[in-house]
């Protein structure tokens, strides 16, 4: 159980019954982990539902590039109801799972899936060192370009914030399911 059990409806204030309807009437259409927590400050759950949004809808990234960035930033930060929610959409979007696979095991990716290969090297050596190299820099750009970049630490910075929300806060995966890292 997570520390923060959802607002009942009836615990919410009208600013946190407002932003809760925003959310489940958008998108997404639920309102699950990090969102139960941030409704509680309806400010925060506003701003941050719609950079979710953006980074989640609206981006120009390929749907299984984003969920490969997604979950590289889940397994980085160890965030097993992260990983759970988007290894299901990574592969409604395409993401092959000998690729979902290597990131969970911290293989790497082959290097005859040159787009692939640039995003775990690229989101990894953020993660990782808080830094892009030269080298990932230039490589990441030819194959991605700029507006696409800056989507991408964008977005693994948007999913840090998912996956420090979770784990603070330890949001379990659902009870039927297995946590990916226990």
């Amino acid at each position: 159980m997570s520390r923060l059990p959802p607002l009942l409806a009836e615990e919410m204030t009208a600013e946190q019954a407002r932003a809760h309807h925003d959310i489940v009437s958008g998108p997404r259409g639920g309102i699950a982990g990090p969102l139960s927590i941030w409704v509680r400050i309806p400010a925060l759950a506003d701003h941050a539902q719609k950079l979710g949004a953006y980074c989640r809808f609206g981006t120009k990234l390929r749907g299984d590039l984003r969920e490969l960035a997604i979950l590289i930033t889940g397994k980085h930060l160890r965030s097993g109801f992260e990983w759970w929610a988007h290894e299901r959409i990574a592969l409604s979007e395409g993401l092959d799972p000998a690729i979902i696979a290597a990131v969970k095991d911290d293989l790497p990716i082959p290097d005859d899936l040159p787009e692939m290969r640039a995003m775990y090297d690229f989101c990894s050596e953020l993660l990782r060192t808080n830094r892009i190299s030269g080298v990932s820099y230039r490589i990441a750009q030819d194959l991605f370009g700029t507006e696409q970049l800056i989507e991408i630490v964008a977005v693994v910075g948007y999913y840090s914030l998912i996956c420090h929300t979770i784990n603070a806060f330890e949001v379990p995966v659902p009870p039927d399911e297995q946590d990916p890292f226990p």
